[in-house]
């Protein structure tokens, strides 16, 4: 089957999916290495539906989704200006988050997320590129 990948540009509308996926990803990942009352602690407040909402409508954050054949296979984050998550100057990108779904690892979306932000660094002159962790 040929796979057809897409990137697509998130608006405000869209947090309940970007929540969602969130949610999985994350808990996917860290999951193993932490206690329930942490995981819950944090997935309650890392993605709160208003603080999703915010950080949507944030002139200086961009998210886009990656699909596979029309479904949602992760996201991408980033950041330029005041809504890094670190000072590192207005000629810098800040990749924040590049969340795959468990169905959709290692099929190179990963790579094809962080050739998205390298483009959006580019378009935006910026002469940095960072991965926040």
């Amino acid at each position: 089957m040929i796979k057809q990948i897409q990137l697509v540009k998130m608006d405000k509308n869209d947090w309940q999916e970007l929540q969602k996926v969130s949610i999985e990803t994350h808990t996917d990942t860290f999951e193993p290495y932490n206690s329930p009352e942490i995981m819950d602690a944090y997935l309650t407040t890392a993605y709160e539906s208003k603080k999703l909402q915010r950080e949507l409508t944030n002139p200086n954050s961009r998210f886009y989704f990656v699909k596979v054949n029309q479904e949602i296979a992760g996201y991408l984050k980033v950041n330029v200006k005041d809504a890094q998550t670190e000072k590192m100057g207005d000629d810098s990108l800040e990749v924040e988050r590049i969340y795959i779904r468990p169905p959709f690892k290692h099929q190179g979306l990963g790579t094809r997320l962080i050739q998205e932000a390298e483009k959006l660094a580019h378009e935006a002159h910026k002469s940095k590129i960072w991965l926040g962790v």
